[in-house]
């Protein structure tokens, strides 16, 4: 890893990344989140670990996820206009979203001394998987199929990283650091 990392830091010094890490409930989302970020020191986005304020009002559903998705959508753009790499983690279940925050953070940031490489990672598990993981984050499996129903098939033209939900963090950091190499090796300087 040690060899990986000192690459990585030479190789896109003039890059930033924004990795958007997708997956079914208990895909292993948080688990590669971690170890990549602790690999290449970049900030975790994770809506599930976003706390409110003291003096904030919990908020319920759809305004709740808004919210989150406004205050992770600033903390990306700080983190990149301070050059820190940004990992957002979270199910993105619809495609779309992906696009428009993309979008946003490009209008947004202003980042100017540094290229930011948009990547798409998903971790793949089937849904059988994924209910016997996830299945105490839900009141019942009826809810679980609603949930996964909305899961949407990537079609975007952002680079994009399938990887096998079921090794290990370790391994799938490693995958994703070659992956990252074989389409990035033009970015020396």
């Amino acid at each position: 890893m040690v060899t990986q990392l000192i690459f990585y830091t030479q190789m896109y010094k003039n890059l930033l990344f924004c990795i958007f890490i997708r997956g079914l409930p208990g895909a292993g989302k948080s688990s590669l989140s971690k170890a990549f970020s602790t690999t290449f020191k970049a900030e975790i986005l994770d809506p599930d670990k976003l706390n409110l304020q003291p003096n904030e009002k919990p908020l319920k559903n759809e305004r709740l996820k808004t919210f989150k998705y406004r205050r992770l959508l600033e903390k990306c753009i700080n983190y990149l206009d301070e050059n820190t790499d940004v990992v957002w983690e979270q199910p993105w279940r619809k495609i779309v979203n992906i696009e428009r925050t993309v979008n946003q953070i490009t209008n947004l940031s202003i980042v100017s001394t540094k290229e930011i490489k948009f990547l798409i990672v998903e971790i793949s598990i089937n849904k059988k998987t994924s209910w016997e993981r996830s299945k105490r984050k839900f009141r019942n499996r009826s809810q679980f199929e609603e949930y996964v129903k909305k899961y949407q098939d990537y079609n975007l033209p952002f680079p994009y990283l399938k990887l096998d939900g079921t090794k290990t963090a370790p391994e799938l950091v490693l995958e994703t650091i070659s992956w990252i190499q074989s389409f990035s090796s033009d970015k020396k300087n």
